[in-house]
């Protein structure tokens, strides 16, 4: 899911001079990066946000935001290059900064909208964790309790209510759970635009939703539906979105089931396409390239096997390679 670039403004520094410097570093290197893409900048936001860190004390009135704005550069360095370290640091950060913003706190909703996105993000990466699952539903149900009616932040806790949901029926057999979530994720994606942020998430919910129950009622008119949302998700995404080769994956994993129901393949072609792009986005290190590369040599393989042509075994065989290349050695 994106993560919101609005970090803490309103701040006292006091006659901390060197923490206030520091800070308009990094935020000025973040701004840059989400401008340009350059992995420099990123980095350059980081080291100065630790460096903040490093100097706060930790009785200071502004330790809070300090670690705010750390999580929150850490956790887009964890989507652009998928090191799990970021990640991990990332939530303790948010963790400890939601606790110096207890109760009553005018940013604590803030700070639990971010935690709660990070961890949505990382549980629709690696699939279910009943750790993970339980602070989330506690997160969120927070956040729909504390956050007024027709809010911004409201909206934005409805939605992540609704992502929750989606993640969690999708390692469950629950088709009664499933079929009253679906008209609710489709009502959201229908909303008129001006109404919505992150309308992307909202198309790639409904998509996941309606593919899992594909694959527990074998219902063709839901997979057709799911393709249909799930394209309508890359196409509204835009290429620099840290979202973008997930959703890319995920649609080319669903042109690849209704292939081997249907071998229609133009559905081979289509998820060809989509698998390259989201190799092609998704730097090397990163840990989903791999299967990224992996799901592409199968696809390749596929069409050689229906079209006899060479350049299809080659490029089968070169990507199965470069998965393996790219395996890190503590997977190998």
């Amino acid at each position: 899911m994106r993560v919101s670039s609005q970090v803490d403004g309103s701040l006292d520094w006091e006659d901390s001079s060197d923490l206030a410097e520091v800070t308009d570093l990094g935020h000025d290197a973040l701004r840059q990066y989400r401008k340009d893409h350059r992995n420099e900048d990123l980095e350059s936001s980081v080291a100065h946000f630790q460096r903040a860190l490093d100097i706060c004390p930790d009785t200071h009135t502004c330790r809070a935001a300090v670690l705010f704005n750390l999580a929150t550069v850490l956790f887009i360095f964890y989507q652009s290059f998928g090191t799990l370290s970021s990640f991990d640091r990332a939530i303790a950060l948010h963790q400890e900064a939601l606790k110096l913003r207890r109760d009553g706190h005018p940013d604590r909703s803030t700070t639990l909208l971010h935690l709660s996105q990070a961890l949505l993000y990382h549980y629709g990466a690696t699939g279910y964790k009943a750790s993970v699952e339980a602070e989330l539903r506690k997160l969120v149900d927070e956040l729909m309790d504390m956050c007024p009616e027709g809010g911004h932040e409201r909206r934005a806790a409805s939605l992540a209510l609704q992502t929750y949901q989606c993640l969690k029926i999708k390692g469950s057999d629950d088709s009664a759970e499933l079929d009253k979530l679906i008209p609710i994720l489709d009502v959201a994606a229908h909303e008129p635009p001006e109404a919505y942020f992150d309308l992307s998430v909202r198309f790639h919910n409904l998509g996941l939703a309606l593919l899992r129950r594909f694959q527990l009622h074998s219902n063709p008119s839901d997979l057709d539906r799911a393709i249909m949302w799930l394209q309508e998700t890359v196409r509204i995404t835009h290429v620099d979105d840290l979202n973008k080769p997930g959703y890319l994956n995920d649609l080319g994993n669903t042109l690849l089931d209704r292939y081997q129901r249907l071998k229609d393949v133009s559905d081979l072609d289509q998820l060809i396409v989509s698998l390259e792009d989201a190799a092609r986005l998704t730097p090397d290190g990163h840990q989903n390239k791999p299967s990224y590369e992996h799901t592409l040599s199968l696809a390749y393989l596929a069409r050689f096997q229906r079209l006899k042509d060479a350049g299809d075994l080659s490029q089968g065989i070169f990507r199965f390679e470069d998965a393996i290349r790219l395996i890190p050695d503590s997977s190998a």
